[in-house]
């Protein structure tokens, strides 16, 4: 045997050495897109802030941005699927918390790791869990809004 295609987990290491030892491991089709996936969310997320909205097109004049206020007062954007995505597994994970399930449990019916329940759990709101395009100043923000199309 050559090649041995395997999950991640150090037991399928240990069995594929011990079953094949002259063979090469490699990840299983599945483990790769979904690492690449959740490797490219976060990525674009981190650096979000660094990409700049298209110059509108000179025929037709600019669009007047809308003016939208959250009603919760959070800085934080609402309708954007990561954020929406963070605030419902924080509020499921506190309320799991106040039903008295420990945090490994809540890993498991979540299917989270350890460290991300714990995380979670010591934030007090979901907006202290968002970074990348949410973090920086506003003079930064304005730097990318000056260069020209």
């Amino acid at each position: 045997m050559e090649v041995v295609c395997r999950d991640r987990a150090p037991f399928f290491a240990e069995g594929a050495t011990a079953g094949a030892p002259q063979a090469v491991q490699v990840a299983d089709r599945w483990h790769l897109w979904h690492n690449l996936s959740e490797a490219a969310e976060r990525c674009v997320a981190d650096h979000r802030g660094c990409l700049r909205v298209p110059a509108p097109d000179p025929a037709q004049p600019a669009p007047e941005p809308e003016k939208f206020e959250d009603p919760s007062g959070s800085p934080w954007p609402t309708g954007h699927r990561f954020a929406d995505r963070t605030r419902a597994k924080h509020a499921t994970l506190h309320e799991l918390l106040a039903a008295g399930l420990s945090r490994r449990a809540i890993g498991r019916q979540l299917r989270m790791t350890y460290r991300t329940v714990k995380l979670f759990a010591d934030a007090a709101a979901p907006e202290e869990l968002f970074r990348g395009q949410w973090q920086g100043s506003a003079v930064q923000a304005r730097r990318f809004q000056a260069l020209p199309g």
